[in-house]
């Protein structure tokens, strides 16, 4: 079964779907990354913006917000201090990193 086109891209969205988009969130306490992942993998499930892609649709073969729950998602998980001054390089550096999302 084909995933399910939500709407096509306006001119804005079209000229920007390069851009990778990333999520980050601080958390505190015993958290692994296994736990992160399962978290994420239960929102997605339950909120459609974190099941959706940008691809051609089969129909219109225009770019489209699709809706992809068994895509898979790029999650890296880092511990340390928040308030150290190391993280946020570090964040920018892996988030501005191309990707081939295929």
């Amino acid at each position: 079964m084909q995933p399910r086109a939500v709407r096509p891209l306006s001119f804005y969205e079209s000229i920007t779907s390069f851009m990778n988009i990333s999520l980050v969130c601080f958390l505190e306490g015993n958290v692994t990354s296994t736990n992160a992942r399962a978290a994420f993998d239960l929102t997605r499930q339950l909120h459609p913006y974190l099941r959706m892609k940008i691809a051609v649709d089969h129909l219109t073969q225009r770019l489209a917000f699709i809706e992809d729950g068994d895509q898979e998602i790029q999650l890296a998980c880092d511990t340390g201090e928040i308030d150290s001054k190391n993280w946020k390089g570090g964040l920018e550096a892996w988030a501005n990193a191309p990707r081939d999302h295929a």
